[in-house]
């Protein structure tokens, strides 16, 4: 793999079956239903990085951390 390959993957964009945006490999793997590699999200294979079910799993989860209800306490 070239140095600059994995700055690539990282930059690609794939639409997130849970938020219906594209959004970065990056950003997949930081979500709570993704499970896989930067690889497999890339490749766009959500079998293999994607466990969000539409219409039985929730979409967010807590509050924004600048929402009123945390920052009263």
């Amino acid at each position: 793999m070239n140095p600059g390959e994995s700055t690539k993957k990282s930059e690609e964009r794939v639409v997130c079956r849970r938020l219906q945006v594209e959004r970065s490999v990056d950003e997949h793997t930081s979500c709570p239903y993704c499970f896989g590699k930067a690889k497999d999200v890339a490749e766009g294979d959500r079998g293999r990085f994607c466990d969000f079910e539409p219409g039985a799993d929730p979409i967010c989860f807590g509050f924004p951390e600048d929402a009123g209800r945390l920052v009263s306490g």
